[in-house]
């Protein structure tokens, strides 16, 4: 419920930004810590990589920016971020120990993601970001206000002002939404319908391309997996043939990164401008590629470019070193090492709908491998994404029971 919280009742102490979710994470991972340690203990644990890919990345993210920036820094921001990445996560192996938890985690994001979505109304409607400009001034919260500047040229899209609702930006709101309508599915009834709807129109009124095209490619594996459900080894095969076209796009193009960012956004300048910020920050990058450049976006670029850098294993790169990326993008898909099958040890509690569960979520991590070319995470989206993938890592060890 936190995590729904908009950014507006957050406050400053002492320099540092504190979010509800931030302030309950902050209480939580003192607690959790031990709590893992004990369920790693237990006679009960299967191990999951991601199990440690998570505290390993955890601690990149502080020693990286330590190594640019210094440690007061590192602590201050990168210590943030880092509860942010693992936060989550643990909450998910920690409190959730059976399948009808982890269901109904799910639904309740699935639920909360269907209230937000239409709420994006009110910015397509005022004609622009209505609860982000106005709950500051009813908060008092002014840091949000003036930390962010929307480019006015940005923000519409097909005649209509893009949405972002409580999220910090509207791809992260479209992104939001993809990930639970690729999950509602896991809810039965009325409840599946109107969240469905709900998701649906605040993915519509984000108007992003990603988020869209996202959506389309969820969409189009889930059907795969009915269509396929007698084929043995199906995703593998669905990868094999995912990878020789992108093979092959970068055979036959001769500007691969120039094809796949003008097939991923409405707009073809916004394209060609991704390509650029690849340009001049991987420059930078590659004088720093063990830690990174550091958190500060003082960056390598003309002074017409803005600092924003619009893709999270970019980003990340820049903040952690090439190392600390390749680390995030691992602890996601590590979190899907155990199958979720069916066996005559676990057919009490593990059958079709836990398996589905998990074909979606491992859904939900390949679309924010491939989202993360053109989009970075950060806030609402990144604690969603992380407590997801710890849900698909407990449900991978108790099929594995």
């Amino acid at each position: 419920m936190t995590f729904f919280i908009p950014e507006a009742f957050s406050f400053i102490v002492f320099g540092l930004r504190f979010t509800p979710a931030r302030l309950l994470l902050l209480g939580l991972v003192p607690v959790l810590v031990p709590v893992f340690a004990q369920l790693i203990a237990s006679r009960e644990y299967r191990f999951v990589l991601s199990d440690l890919l998570m505290p390993v990345t955890a601690g990149w993210m502080v020693l990286a920016p330590a190594m640019v920036e210094g440690l007061p820094t590192a602590l201050k921001s990168g210590g943030i971020l880092a509860l942010e990445f693992i936060g989550p996560y643990l909450v998910a192996r920690c409190l959730l120990r059976t399948v009808s938890q982890l269901h109904g985690a799910v639904r309740l994001f699935c639920i909360f993601a269907a209230i937000v979505g239409p709420l994006g109304s009110l910015d397509t409607v005022g004609g622009y970001p209505v609860l982000h400009d106005e709950l500051p001034r009813l908060t008092g919260y002014t840091y949000l206000a003036t930390a962010i500047v929307h480019d006015p040229s940005d923000m519409y899209r097909l005649g209509l002002f893009r949405a972002q609702a409580i999220f910090e930006h509207p791809i992260l709101f479209g992104v939001a939404m993809c990930y639970a309508l690729i999950l509602v599915g896991g809810l039965s009834g009325a409840r599946r319908v109107l969240c469905f709807i709900g998701c649906g129109t605040g993915l519509f009124l984000s108007l992003s391309s990603a988020p869209w095209l996202a959506t389309i490619i969820g969409f189009g594996a889930l059907i795969y997996r009915r269509a396929a459900c007698s084929i043995g080894h199906r995703w593998l095969l669905l990868v094999a043939g995912g990878a020789c076209i992108i093979g092959a796009i970068f055979i036959v193009s001769k500007n691969p990164f120039g094809f796949i960012f003008s097939h991923l956004t409405l707009d073809a300048s916004t394209a060609y401008f991704r390509l650029l910020i690849w340009q001049y920050a991987g420059w930078d990058l590659w004088q720093s590629p063990i830690f990174g450049i550091g958190i500060s976006t003082d960056w390598l670029r003309p002074e017409w470019m803005p600092d924003s850098v619009d893709s999270l294993w970019l980003r990340a790169a820049m903040i952690y070193g090439i190392p600390g990326s390749v680390l995030i993008a691992s602890s996601l898909i590590a979190a899907s090492s155990r199958p979720v099958r069916v066996t005559p040890r676990n057919a009490g509690f593990i059958g079709r709908r836990e398996m589905r569960l998990a074909e979606a979520l491992g859904i939900v991590t390949f679309l924010t491998v491939f989202l993360g070319f053109t989009v970075y995470y950060w806030g609402i989206c990144s604690l969603i994404l992380s407590l997801l993938v710890g849900i698909r890592a407990t449900l991978g060890q108790l099929a594995a029971e």
